[in-house]
C-alpha cells in the first residue's frame, strides 16, 4: 500500500515539473518572438537592392548591396540566436 501512495506521488511531482516546463516553454518563446522583433528592427544590417527595396541580402547577382541601416556584421542568424539566448537567460533569471 506505501509502493503504492509513493508511485503516486512520483506521478503528480513529474506531472507538475513537466506543467512547469510547458509554461516555460511559452514564456521563453513570447520573449524570443519580442526581443527577435526588436533587435531586427533595431540592429540587424538592411540592404537596399536595385528597386530601393528593403531586403537582408547583402549579395544579389554579384553585386553587393547598399547598407540601408543597422550594423554589417549582423545578420538574421545572429538575431535569432541572440534573442533564443537573451530569452533564455531572462526567464531563468526570474524564475
Amino acid at each position: 500500500m506505501i509502493i503504492y501512495f509513493v508511485f503516486v506521488f512520483l506521478i503528480l511531482i513529474v506531472a507538475e515539473t513537466l506543467k512547469r516546463f510547458t509554461d516555460l516553454y511559452y514564456v521563453i518563446f513570447f520573449l524570443g518572438t519580442i526581443i527577435d522583433s526588436i533587435l531586427g528592427a533595431s540592429i540587424q544590417a538592411i540592404y537596399l537592392d536595385e528597386d530601393d527595396k528593403e531586403t537582408e541580402r547583402k549579395i544579389s547577382n554579384g553585386s553587393i548591396r547598399r547598407l540601408s541601416r543597422g550594423f554589417k556584421l549582423i545578420n538574421n542568424d545572429f538575431v535569432n540566436i541572440t534573442s533564443i539566448f537573451l530569452a533564455t537567460l531572462i526567464t531563468l533569471i526570474f524564475l
